[in-house]
Parts: C-alpha cells; structure tokens; sequence
C-alpha cells in the first residue's frame, strides 16, 4: 500500500481594513467620528483586537484605546491627562466597524490619527494566535477655533435725564459666531 503525505497548513491572510486617507477639520466642541471598518477577514470565527493611534508633529506615536481580541478593553498611557477618558469614546457600532469618538473637541486634539487591527485564530490545541494585522489609512484631524463673527451695533447717544430718573440702554448683536454662542455683557460709565 502507498503511503498518504498530509500537509495542514494556516489559512490565507485575508485581513483587510478599509484604508480611505482622509483630512477634516472641524470647530472647538465639535464630536469627531473616526471609523474603522474591516472589510474582510480570514475567517467568521475568528477574534479582531482595535487600537486607535494619535500621531502629532514632533511627538511619538501615542497609543489611545486598545480592545484586545478577549474583549478587555484598555486606555493608552496618553489617556491619563486630565480629563481625556471623558471625551474620548470607544463603540462597536455594528459587526466589524468600530468607532472612537472625540467629544468637545480642542486645539490640542489635532493630529493623524488611524487604527491598527489584529486577527486572532484559534488553533487545534485551543490555543489563539495572531494570525494577521493591517492598519487604516490616516484620518488627519485639525481642530479650529471658531471664526470670530461677533458684531454689535455701535451708536452713539446722547439724552438728558433728570435727577432720579429712569433711562434704559440696548445692545443689539447683529451676528455671532456660533447659534448656541452664550454672551457676557458689561456696560461702562465714561
């Protein structure tokens, strides 16, 4: 009888991660909705892991979130200034697409940012292993200060009152930078 040669051998890497480059910018408190989509994997059995990077001019690279392929999620070190784990959201809106989201928005929030993805397979022994990774294209964020279009109408009066009297003063915006902009107003005696 002739002898039977068996060959087990990994399947493909089919991994694939939308990669659309993408430059935006957006207004103080603005919400940023940065995507990362996987548009085909090696397998439907098998586990992905998501991070979302920051990379800035003269700065290394920064890790944001990370959910491993177990489903534990974590913050990066670049987390724990301040109140940033409060403005930045981590959703898995639907089946292979997840999302960070930039709450309120800042200056400081501008930057390149993109997601790098990680299959995991399951071997015989019940054992995972990366299989394959990919990463998005960079989305480059810049974050501005709202155009300053505050105008109010400026005239000049002049009136008498009596001693005691009552008199009234207006102050009419004629256009402000933002619908919800809030106003502080003061008057002043010359």
């Amino acid at each position: 009888s002739g002898l039977t040669e068996v060959t087990v051998k990994q399947p493909d890497k089919n991994l694939q991660v939308s990669k659309i480059p993408q430059t935006i910018s957006f207004t103080e408190n603005s919400h940023i909705p940065l995507n990362c989509s996987i548009v085909n994997r090696t397998s439907q059995d098998s586990r992905v892991s998501v991070e979302w990077y920051i990379n800035k001019p003269n700065m290394e690279q920064q890790r944001i979130v990370r959910l491993s392929h177990n489903n534990v999620f974590h913050y990066g070190d670049v987390m724990e200034e301040g109140s940033l784990k409060t403005r930045f959201q981590f959703e898995k809106p639907s089946d292979g697409l997840y999302r960070l989201v930039v709450h309120n928005a800042n200056i400081l929030d501008s930057g390149s940012y993109f997601c790098h993805v990680e299959e995991w397979l399951i071997n015989p022994d019940n054992v995972w292993y990366k299989r394959a990774e990919d990463r998005s294209e960079s989305t480059v964020i810049t974050v501005q200060r709202p155009e300053v279009r505050l105008q109010v109408e400026k005239s000049e009066l002049n009136f008498t009152v009596k001693e005691k009297g009552n008199f009234q003063l207006d102050c009419r915006i004629q256009s402000q930078s933002k619908q919800e902009s809030q106003f502080a107003i003061s008057w002043y005696l010359k």
